[in-house]
């Protein structure tokens, strides 16, 4: 090749117009896709396979890495061909892999008995991985080829993360989550145009064929990806599963199905449904014929075909009617209802006022139009309000007094497995209740019913939790304040606004009595008298006592040994905050070994499942993070020029990833709190942390001081922030939490900016750094800081249930400084 063509063949190689469009496509269909993969395994297999989409995809951008490192050489002298074909690998594998995982037969239930189930999973995980190594090798090669423009780059990359944010959320309010691999196909497909069309004049002229087939095939596959169903395979343990064996055998009808950013909603009718809550036995009336109401596959709620309250006779006898046979038409508040059963409660019981505060605003409408009629219009009845919003919002913004606050959300059996425990719920966190506690009347209470568990265990952390809250609320005895009875199958808890007095116990005692329940707790209560031979429901106690462990584990919980107690007991009980808002985590690491020698062969399945999937999926991705990280530092041992640097190097981008995880994490949950909706909440973190990253690195060009002199100045301002944002966020944003969405959500993200802004400068810096390193160093850079994302996922949700959310942050912050350390140690070492 003669000067002249070699010098036009590397100008056409160069960053323009339409592979930055290439780029930025790209980068927003790999978060679309995720998103989308997030909440068809949502609906599909399980809530906590999400958190593992997260790792799987920061595990293969890792992959990238290490492959860079062996393959980059040839990638970038062949760089036209060689990424056309890994972004037309990329268009492939999106529908394709997520076609083949999905005719798996895993059963996710004998995973922990099965070695071929195991195989299975391993083998599904892998197909997932597929298309975000493809991502990640085109975005880290064309970071290396462009090593001159990094923050252009990289800047491109953050932009186009942060719009695929955006557009997932609007996506899903029209798009089916199944369908989302034929939608990003499409997405990617353009991209494959927009980098033909870039090298078109090279391609054409050296890999005509090639380039031709290219554009052949990918029109023609998506042509086929639309016309082939890639609906999932829903796990055959979901109830939408149960439900759909029904439909087949004529025992159920689905009656309607709509899906949108907050999951997906199915109505199912079948004669086969008679679920009334915690009906006593007193109760010799038949539950009137139901709907089932799922969401993303479970159970979710029950509608009553009734036309009346009269109708709903069957409610009298459950334990949630306690509180409303204490007080004379009360003005009800229920936060969380979701089918109108509680409604009709409240009804029945003569309720003045009724108002609804449900988040799922899809559901609120449905309610409205297309359920109204099978529902007996029961959200439209004259005197009941609904409001869509998050329970926990609204209750630390109204100025509405009501006399029964009925927590329905927690309303419930307690889950299996402990599959929940992974999730936030900031409706059942001290400062919640301590707002709800603030709401009620001077007559008012708070009722919370659960289901009864031997040892007992979730109404230990509901009393535990209300009394912190009365703490919280300058309180002094709690206990005045309690009150706690059960049936056979469930714990009704009560807090009273006012202290009780002996009229209120002499009420509730003969209340829980016509109701078949137990006084488990009262003000005053003796274990001699009020407790032994006299409960209806007997419940297992302390050796040779005639009370129950619930009676034994409330009386120490309001006495001065709380902390003892809750050190002593095998569950985690101790009251969830806002800053761990965890009320579904009971796992404790010390009772591990009284698991095993107490059920011996069964002490697995008798964990949380929930904490075990996040152990178990950061140890895989610690020791898949140790072999690909290590595989190349071997490689580099046995090169002389690049071995003072390694060390420093992969401390830096190490430190990089562990820290932008972490702040990543903690955003989001910290803004679901102020926003109220996950999805909002996500979005607003995401696309803050994405777009001013983004700009922060498309700064770096017009900052002349040298890239450890930015790294320094940046590393500070983003310690510094760090801490602020940790202390001072929360109370900022609690000062807009009486506006609207909008204005929360420009808030939220605004809170972010800042801090996001210095994180951008972090990575291409040090990018520049290695601009003149041998060429093995940058797409292990690349690696290492995709392989430590993955740790960082699990870790720091594993951190913010065993320590709070400022923990996380703190490690964030020392994330940080070490990676300046290692930024002059590197500096040095590449001299």
């Amino acid at each position: 090749m003669d000067q002249p063509e070699a010098s036009q063949r590397e100008s056409s190689f160069r960053l323009n117009a339409l592979n930055s469009v290439s780029l930025f496509l790209i980068s927003a269909a790999v978060i679309v896709y995720q998103i989308g993969l997030m909440r068809s395994l949502s609906i599909a297999k399980y809530h906590h396979f999400s958190y593992l989409v997260i790792s799987i995809a920061l595990l293969g951008f890792g992959a990238s890495g290490t492959f860079l490192t062996f393959a980059s050489i040839w990638l970038r002298r062949n760089f036209p061909s060689g990424s056309l074909m890994l972004i037309f690998l990329f268009f492939v594998s999106v529908p394709g892999s997520y076609l083949l995982a999905e005719h798996i037969p895993l059963d996710i239930q004998y995973l922990l008995y099965s070695g071929q189930q195991v195989l299975l999973l391993v083998l599904y995980v892998f197909l997932l991985f597929v298309p975000f190594f493809f991502a990640g090798t085109i975005i880290g090669l064309i970071l290396i080829h462009f090593s001159g423009n990094v923050p252009v780059v990289y800047g491109l990359n953050l932009f186009g993360s942060g719009a695929g944010g955006i557009i997932s959320v609007v996506a899903l309010s029209y798009i089916q989550p199944f369908d989302f691999p034929r939608f990003v196909a499409a997405v990617v497909c353009g991209a494959l145009f927009a980098w033909i069309a870039s090298f078109r004049e090279y391609l054409t002229e050296k890999f005509l064929p090639l380039t031709v087939s290219l554009l052949v095939s990918g029109t023609v596959l998506l042509f086929l990806f639309f016309i082939y169903d890639t609906g999932a395979v829903i796990d055959q343990y979901k109830t939408m599963a149960h439900l759909d064996r029904l439909s087949l055998q004529s025992g159920a009808k689905k009656l309607l199905t709509r899906s949108g950013p907050r999951g997906r909603i199915d109505v199912y009718e079948s004669d086969q449904l008679h679920q009334t809550l915690f009906a006593g036995l007193q109760g010799d009336i038949l539950p009137p014929r139901q709907l089932a109401l799922l969401i993303d596959g479970e159970l979710a709620g029950t509608i009553f075909k009734i036309r009346n309250a009269r109708d709903a006779a069957i409610l009298d006898f459950t334990p949630q009617s306690l509180a409303y046979r204490l007080i004379d038409r009360p003005k009800v508040l229920l936060l969380g209802e979701v089918g109108g059963v509680n409604v009709w409660l409240a009804k029945r019981f003569g309720a003045s006022k009724i108002t609804v505060v449900q988040g799922n605003g899809q559901l609120s409408g449905l309610f409205r139009n297309e359920l109204s009629g099978l529902s007996g219009n029961v959200f439209m009845r004259p005197g009941t309000e609904v409001v869509t919003q998050e329970p926990h919002v609204y209750v630390g913004r109204t100025k509405e007094k009501f006399d029964i606050i009925h927590i329905v959300t927690a309303e419930g059996f307690s889950t299996g497995g402990g599959l929940q425990s992974l999730h936030e719920d900031y409706m059942l966190t001290t400062e919640a209740m301590a707002k709800c506690f603030g709401t009620l009347s001077d007559r008012g209470m708070i009722t919370l019913t659960r289901g009864i568990q031997s040892l007992p265990r979730d109404s230990l952390k509901i009393t535990s939790l209300f009394a912190s809250a009365l703490e919280h609320a300058g309180v002094a005895d709690p206990g005045r304040h309690l009150l706690l009875a059960r049936n056979y199958l469930a714990v009704n808890t009560l807090l009273t606004k006012q202290p009780v007095d002996s009229t209120v116990i002499s009420r509730f005692r003969g209340r829980a009595a016509e109701l078949g329940m137990d006084a488990e707790y009262f003000p005053g209560i003796s274990r001699e008298t009020d407790q032994g031979n006299s409960q209806i429901n007997r419940m297992e106690g302390p050796p040779g006592a005639h009370y129950s462990f619930l009676h034994y584990g409330v009386m120490k919980i309001l006495s001065g040994d709380r902390e003892k107690f809750f050190g002593e007991w095998p569950y985690r009980i101790s009251p969830p905050t806002d800053d761990s808002p965890y009320f579904l985590d009971f796992f404790r690491w010390r009772s591990l070994g009284s698991f095993i020698e107490t059920y011996r062969g069964q002490w697995l399945q008798r964990l949380e499942f929930g904490y075990v999937v996040l152990v178990i999926t950061f140890i895989s991705a610690a020791l898949f993070a140790l072999l690909f990280i290590l595989a190349p530092l071997f490689r580099l041992r046995t090169r002389e020029d690049v071995h003072p640097a390694r060390l420093s190097t992969g401390l830096y981008f190490l430190c990089l990833g562990c820290g932008f995880m972490f702040i990543e994490m903690v955003s989001i949950q910290k803004m679901t709190r102020h926003l109220g909706d996950p999805v909002s909440a996500a979005t607003a973190a995401l696309t803050a942390i994405l777009v001013f990253s983004g700009i922060g690195s498309l700064i770096q060009e017009k900052v002349r001081a040298s890239p450890l002199r930015r790294i320094s100045f940046a590393g500070a301002c983003v310690v510094v922030l760090t801490v602020a944002t940790a202390i001072l966020s929360d109370r900022l944003l609690d000062m807009v939490s009486g506006y609207g969405m909008a204005v929360r959500f420009i808030a939220a993200s605004a809170s972010l900016a800042p801090l996001a802004f210095f994180m951008g400068w972090m990575f291409p810096s040090g990018l520049m750094m290695l601009e003149k390193s041998p060429e093995h160093l940058m797409p292990w850079a690349w690696g290492i800081n995709g392989f430590t994302s993955v740790l960082a996922a699990p870790l720091s949700v594993m951190l913010a249930m065993s320590n709070g959310f400022q923990s996380v942050m703190v490690a964030a912050a020392l994330c940080y400084g070490c990676a300046v350390f290692a930024a002059t140690r590197m500096e040095r070492a590449l001299k």
